[in-house]
């Protein structure tokens, strides 16, 4: 730009305020020579150019667009795919890269006088805004029935809304893919649903038309209501409201989340979910990814009709087509901050940004709630949610997201990086591609995770509890504390190792664990009944255990949840990963008592295969170290508190406050040790809210430093960022 000082001055300050969507990374000014020019012009990208841009996530559509969409007198009144520069598809639907629109799903729609018009008007809010449309030149909706019956009606919005307010189930095209929506205050539509996707235990989202009616049904406080109306808008996880203080407004089903204490809540956030809305009348709606258990989001729309007929009555479709599926995020709040679960659609592909120059890597991230995750300079960029990697789709998909990601932020990556256990796919794939590889272990892969988010370096404790993981030493980890520099970690203590009886069916079934760890549970009849176990069976289980030889130990924190809920026969057989701890926690009504736990657990002294010494520059462990926790005396104290006829939601509290109170006494004795009073915390154990609570409280009290991750999941989806940062640290 040129002009006097004066003019350059009123410029760089109005350049300063960025528009709604953008950030000001730095500012750097140049004196250049007077040129020319008049004229602002943006100039088309030339093709083959090396690819240095962010590219913005889909986000939610704007006040201003929702204004036209619901005025009668706007030419994009109840137009479903309206969208601005500050709104709208952008990551789902690129194609390759400079991101212009012939590089997008839009390419084959060509725009109409009065739209290009918007696109090329520096002034106009739609000005380059790739996916701009109208009913004249933009796509459209069609619905169809199960059979693929194209449906006729003057309004499709206000036909698909009587379909549900009947009853009925109807598959809807969105951002990053279809989903499932029914009636959430209707019983039968709720049920149905779970009958025809085979999901009995997992919790549906619910969809509520704004903050004021979520609160009627949820108790939000202010970092859950910003959740709720930010652009992003993710699925808020939230406390019932048991009581609905306004008779206007119908409870939703029980069989919406059912054994838990919260709500997965989320604002209509596509122009087609504002209309559904309004034209639904504002009633909650259950809204669910449509795939099959452990697949990708369907995104397609003969996929859908393959997929789902069996789930859908009817389907609301369009011509758009999604190039990347995008999940919806899930975000919670703990200690007035976000607390991410799973970081998608809104939140991808925006950068984490680290302190340090990384050379191009790629990584694989883990087996279940995989991410994978790119370098470019500081920045990591870390994939949409994968998912798990069970299946053939859900490697196909995780092979795109590699190609795709890698294009998209114009990445070449030099290294590959992957976890230690051999079996899963993700470390297969890493040993297949024809680049430099390094392993990360899989908890120590947690704790760098929380220090990339934070730009941590300092010696820590890390903690890292979770289901399982590879660990260095070949058993199965899962309940590790280390010491050390993030990405120099040792070993210091962890819970002693128990058999999973039956390999995976023990996760399957928590009820051998419970069995594992109080054996004296056999001769009680009664809770035999409880789990519905036969005595046969019991017996089997028994002489496994007394012959556990050649089943995998593990010292997963994770598992020893599930083992308590199964003792107060809470859930002895889960139907997705980590159901009976969540309901576990759910029958704890009130916080726990600090005072109240078991005090039975026993840290005892052991040799390790890997020494548990400290980093340069901290204090020398002593020759005791590391330690391991013994937990069979706690699972015996549960059990006599259950035959006293101790209600379950105190001895749920009860055993959350133990191992609470575990984690700031081991803290302690390495404390005492090694002086360290930073304390990570990582896994997905730690999205039990309760044991986060009780576990900050403790350590703050006693004048530990804790660190959490805010924005990147606490769970295995943050195990790419981790990875890179293990890494990358490892190779400077």
């Amino acid at each position: 730009m040129q002009g006097t000082d004066a003019q350059l001055h009123r410029c760089m300050k109005k350049i300063s305020i960025p528009p709604p969507l953008a950030y000001i990374d730095q500012m750097n000014s140049t004196s250049i020579p007077e040129c020319s020019e008049s004229d602002f012009i943006i100039r088309p990208s030339p093709s083959g150019t090396e690819n240095k841009t962010y590219i913005s996530p889909d986000i939610a559509v704007c006040d201003e667009c929702r204004a036209e969409l619901l005025n009668p007198s706007d030419r994009r009144f109840q137009y479903p795919f309206t969208n601005c520069t500050n709104c709208g598809p952008r990551f789902t639907i690129i194609t390759g890269i400079p991101y212009d629109r012939p590089k997008t799903t839009m390419a084959n729609f060509t725009m109409c006088t009065e739209c290009a018009h918007e696109y090329e008007n520096p002034l106009d809010r739609r000005f380059h805004a790739q996916p701009n449309a109208c009913p004249v030149c933009g796509p459209r909706l069609r619905l169809y029935d199960n059979k693929k019956t194209l449906l006729h009606s003057d309004n499709l919005i206000q036909k698909t809304a009587d379909l549900i307010h009947g009853g009925a189930i109807i598959a809807v095209k969105g951002l990053g893919g279809v989903h499932i929506i029914c009636d959430a205050t209707n019983a039968n539509a709720v049920a149905a649903l779970r009958m025809r996707k085979v999901r009995q235990g997992r919790p549906f989202a619910v969809m509520i038309a704004d903050s004021a009616i979520a609160q009627q049904y949820c108790i939000m406080n202010e970092i859950d209501c910003m959740l709720f109306d930010s652009e992003r808008a993710p699925i808020v996880v939230c406390q019932k409201n048991e009581v609905v203080s306004s008779s206007s407004f119908k409870p939703i089903a029980s069989d919406t989340a059912p054994g838990l204490n919260t709500f997965g809540i989320l604002r209509p956030y596509t122009p087609v979910h504002v209309l559904l809305m309004e034209y639904c009348k504002n009633i909650p709606l259950i809204i669910t990814s449509a795939n099959p258990s452990h697949e990708p989001i369907v995104t397609g729309n003969n996929e859908a009709f393959d997929r789902l007929a069996d789930i859908a009555d009817y389907f609301l479709l369009n011509d758009r087509p999604i190039y990347t599926a995008c999940d919806d995020s899930v975000v919670s709040s703990f200690n007035g901050a976000p607390f991410m679960l799973r970081r998608s659609r809104g939140y991808v592909p925006h950068p984490i940004r680290l302190n340090n120059e990384l050379p191009p890597m790629l990584a694989l991230g883990s087996h279940l709630k995989n991410t994978i995750a790119v370098t470019r300079g500081r920045d990591v960029f870390l994939s949409q949610h994968v998912g798990d990697l069970e299946t053939e789709r859900g490697y196909q998909h995780f092979l795109k997201t590699i190609d795709h990601f890698t294009t998209i932020i114009g990445v070449r990556p030099e290294y590959v990086v992957h976890d230690l256990h051999p079996d899963y796919i993700s470390t297969q794939h890493a040993q297949e591609m024809p680049l430099p590889k390094i392993g990360v272990q899989h908890h120590k892969a947690h704790i760098a995770a929380v220090a990339a988010e934070h730009n941590f370096t300092d010696e820590c404790i890390g903690i890292a509890w979770d289901g399982s993981g590879y660990g260095d030493d070949g058993t199965l980890w899962g309940g590790e504390f280390f010491i050390g520099k993030p990405v120099q970690l040792h070993r210091a203590a962890y819970f002693k190792p128990f058999p999973l009886i039956g390999g995976a069916a023990a996760v399957r079934h928590p009820w051998r664990l419970a069995l594992t760890m109080n054996r004296n549970l056999a001769d009680s009849n009664h809770w035999l009944h409880s789990c519905g176990v036969d005595l046969r069976e019991c017996n089997n289980i028994m002489k496994l255990i007394n012959t556990p030889s050649s089943f995998p130990y593990t010292s997963s924190a994770g598992r020893l949840f599930d083992a308590a809920a199964a003792v107060c026969g809470i859930r002895p057989v889960i139907e997705y990963e980590g159901q009976a701890a969540i309901e576990f926690e759910a029958h704890i009504s009130t916080l726990p008592n600090e005072h109240d736990f078991y005090s039975c657990f026993q840290i005892e002294h052991t040799v390790d295969r890997e020494p548990a010494v400290a980093a340069a520059g901290v204090k020398q462990m002593t020759t005791s170290m590391p330690m391991t926790i013994a937990m069979a005396d706690v699972f015996t104290a549960m059990q006599y508190d259950i035959q006293h006829a101790v209600p379950v939601s105190i001895i749920a509290g009860r055993f959350h406050m133990t191992m609470a109170q575990v984690l700031y006494t081991v803290c302690q004795k390495i404390k005492k040790h090694t002086g360290i009073t930073k304390v990570i915390l990582s896994g997905g154990v730690f999205q039990n809210m309760i044991l986060l609570d009780a576990s900050y409280r403790l350590l703050q009290q006693s004048g530990f430093s804790v660190l959490i991750p805010s924005m990147v999941p606490v769970n295995d989806g943050g195990i790419a960022l981790g990875q890179i940062k293990y890494a990358g640290d490892t190779l400077s």
